[in-house]
């Protein structure tokens, strides 16, 4: 019950907080984008009773704020009692400056005299523009030219008189008061306050069992004589320095005493306390959260004031009550007793538990007829949730889509895509089959697609080519599957736009086959070039033989016949490889003005759908470069950037995603009248032993390469006056650059 709550308030008030900054001048932190930061600074330890009632509530005022993401609360607790004298506070603020560090809190809230003395010693310096807020002091305990330089506070009221007059009302027979506390300051302060107040209020003797340890204390109250009361405030520690819980110190104390102890604390109730007087440790905490919120508010330290928590709290043990035989009708009207007779489950704990069980058990059935009968509900409407959700799917979604009948392939439905994409109305597609609307597939039997949908299993990307009702021509991929809905079956059909894909692989394909034309050509200039050195040899040697022959006059006209056909023939040798080459490389030796840009647009036309099913991120240059004219083969050109981009998609496809980045470059280099085209990957790079050979006919760092692409890409470069080389990058990957001499008249 409230027992446990004294400990707690001494050692939260043994924590009281200071808050030694300037309060900000607009507060209203509630209304920024932020969430306000709060740092709380506990004293002691987190477990003592006043400190969990004291959170509880804090918590309680300010749980609302939190769930909003309005206030974020941080708690620290310095433990000063515990840990070693003189390493407490030097360590502790270097702990927190670094916990904190670039996290400045809005609000500082020091809780009892322990924190408030850490914070005007060390806190102050690591946050200076963080305002301070102070709680756990009794009244009197500042003065009032202290209370000034904080941003505001709660006091709680340690009424002695209310004490007094409860022992009096008990016990008045009473002929000395003895005060017991502990060693510690804290201890100490709080009994000199309570002692120079009693002396001023009763006549008689007062007396004191202090810098004593537990076991001292219990001896010495064990040798009181009838006619004394025990004053319990606060035990934190003996003269030696071990730290102690002082609801626990009270327990010790309390189990054997021959005479009533009272206490100032509600969370000295339940540990052997007959009675108590005291202010609410949780209404503490609550009046604390408000203070805070009413700060952050806007409201100024001088419209709020110091706060303080009443002793309102009398608390009763009918436990001690009973134990020194004292009457219950001398309680106060106030008083509320805890701990009384055994109510009916303790006096008859059978009856109570089979009643229990029987009422349980009831009480289970029905709500579990409740239980199945909310989820029968729940699932209806999640049933019709889910029809409403997938109904909007199917009207927003950007593929046309349709609902055909299963018995008779009659149109139930169609979405706004499907309506666009064939060009047919929604009222007058519904009741129709597709033939009755206009669409039918070509080159397949007219009735194909009612077979199609009545083949009664499910279809997945079936393509073909579909005439609508505007006579346009679609190529398409069909989905197909079977719902039923109501008791009716339907077929849900998906329609994909296909066209891209197909012009993609058509130009794939062409690609091909000028990439083979190509390799092919180059193949027959090297071939040419082989066969013309020997045909070029027989050719000197036969004109060399004819000019020997007529020196020497020789008048064998035969052999003259003969050479003078070898070298017919050589020519026309020559002039058939040079014939072939031609035919086999696909284009003339006549060249034209190219602009390059157009040439890297075609070919990154061609490999984007390749770089968009790889994963692959193509970059290429901006359209308004200029000086970007050459002279050339277009469609060489093309095939060079082929080559080059599409080893540049080989070099990154292995690597994750984010790094697949292929990008083509174009720079006109004005002091030398050449453009640069540069394509660079961010891949594994080329080992430095290997980039000699690398455009080296049949030299492939590829297991399935044929050596022939770069080979063949330098060829055609050097054919049109420029070079092309190769480097790694510093970030890693490789970068293939080309150099072609600018057109004249745009240099």
């Amino acid at each position: 019950m409230r027992a446990v709550w004294i400990v707690s308030l001494v050692v939260s008030f043994g924590m009281a907080s200071l808050v030694c900054a300037h309060p900000k001048p607009e507060a209203a932190y509630l209304n920024g984008d932020d969430p306000l930061r709060i740092l709380i600074l506990y004293s002691n330890q987190r477990s003592l009773p006043a400190n969990m009632d004291l959170q509880r509530g804090l918590w309680w005022s300010l749980q609302e704020s939190i769930d909003a993401h309005q206030i974020e609360l941080y708690e620290e607790y310095l433990d000063i009692h515990r840990l070693p004298q003189g390493s407490e506070k030097s360590n502790m603020a270097p702990y927190l400056k670094r916990r904190y560090w670039g996290f400045e809190p809005d609000v500082i809230v020091a809780v009892g005299p322990q924190s408030i003395d850490f914070s005007r010693e060390l806190l102050s310096g690591i946050f200076p523009d963080s305002p301070l807020i102070f709680a756990g002091l009794w009244e009197g305990q500042l003065t009032a030219e202290e209370v000034t330089q904080w941003s505001g506070g709660v006091f709680y009221e340690l009424s002695v008189p209310k004490v007094l007059e409860l022992v009096m009302g008990l016990l008045p027979d009473t002929q000395e008061i003895v005060l017991v506390g502990g060693s510690a300051s804290f201890d100490q302060e709080l009994l000199q306050a309570i002692r120079l107040e009693l002396e001023d209020l009763v006549p008689w003797h007062v007396g004191e069992i202090t810098d004593a340890s537990p076991v001292e204390i219990e001896q010495a109250i064990q040798q009181l004589a009838e006619g004394a009361v025990v004053l319990f405030t606060t035990y934190f520690m003996d003269y030696e320095g071990n730290a102690f819980i002082p609801r626990r110190v009270l327990e010790r104390i309390a189990k054997e005493s021959p005479v009533p102890i009272f206490g100032f604390f509600d969370t000295m109730l339940g540990a052997g306390a007959v009675g108590v007087v005291s202010a609410s440790t949780v209404e503490h905490g609550r009046k604390l959260g408000k203070l805070v919120l009413r700060m952050v508010a806007g409201e100024s330290a001088e419209e709020i004031g110091v706060l303080t928590v009443p002793a309102t709290e009398v608390l009763i043990d009918d436990r001690g009550m009973q134990r020194y035989d004292l009457d219950v009708e001398s309680l106060p009207a106030e008083a509320k007793v805890f701990y009384g007779a055994p109510g009916l489950l303790e006096a008859h704990p059978v009856f109570v538990f089979l009643g229990s069980t029987v009422v349980l058990i009831q009480t289970s059935l029905i709500l579990a007829l409740l239980w199945a009968r909310r989820e029968k509900q729940k699932a209806e409407s999640q049933a019709v949730e889910m029809e409403r959700y997938f109904s909007t799917v199917f009207r927003e979604s950007p593929n046309p889509k349709a609902v055909l009948r299963v018995s008779d392939c009659v149109f139930q439905d169609i979405n706004p895509a499907y309506e666009e994409f064939f060009g047919i109305k929604r009222e007058d597609a519904i009741g129709r089959t597709a033939e009755e609307v206009g669409i039918r597939a070509l080159d397949q039997d007219p009735q194909f697609l009612e077979d199609f949908f009545k083949a009664g299993r499910r279809h997945r990307g079936h393509e073909l080519k579909v005439q609508i009702a505007s006579g346009d021509v679609r190529s398409v991929e069909l989905f197909c599957s079977t719902v039923e809905i109501g008791g009716v079956s339907l077929y849900l059909i998906v329609a994909l736009d296909v066209s891209d894909r197909i012009q993609a692989e058509k130009l794939r394909h062409n690609l091909a086959r000028d990439n083979r034309i190509a390799q092919l050509g180059q193949i027959s200039a090297s071939i040419a070039h082989e066969i013309n050195q020997p045909l070029g040899s027989i050719l000197s040697n036969a004109e060399s033989a004819l000019m020997h022959l007529d020196a020497l006059n020789v008048p064998n006209q035969e052999l003259r016949e003969i050479l003078a056909e070898i070298k017919s023939e050589d020519r026309r040798a020559t002039r058939v490889v040079e014939n072939i080459r031609a035919m086999l490389g696909g284009y003339s030796e006549s060249k034209a003005p190219v602009n390059l840009l157009q040439v890297i647009d075609e070919a990154g036309c061609m490999v984007q759908g390749e770089a968009r099913r790889r994963g692959i991120d193509l970059c290429l240059p901006p359209s308004d470069i200029c000086l970007c004219t050459v002279v050339g083969e277009r469609v060489l050109l093309v095939q060079v950037l082929l080559n080059l981009i599409f080893n540049a998609m080989d070099a990154v496809e292995s690597l994750p995603a984010s790094q697949r980045l292929v990008v083509v470059d174009c720079d006109a280099i004005t002091d030398s009248n050449q453009i640069c085209v540069s394509v660079s990957d961010y891949g594994r790079g080329i080992p430095p032993n290997e980039i000699a050979e690398l455009f080296e006919f049949y030299y492939s760092t590829k297991k399935k390469g044929m050596g022939l692409g770069l080979a063949i890409s330098r060829y055609i470069i050097e054919d049109h006056r420029g070079r092309i080389s190769v480097g790694n990058l510093k970030e890693g990957g490789a970068c293939f650059k080309i150099w072609l001499p600018s057109k004249p008249n745009d240099a």
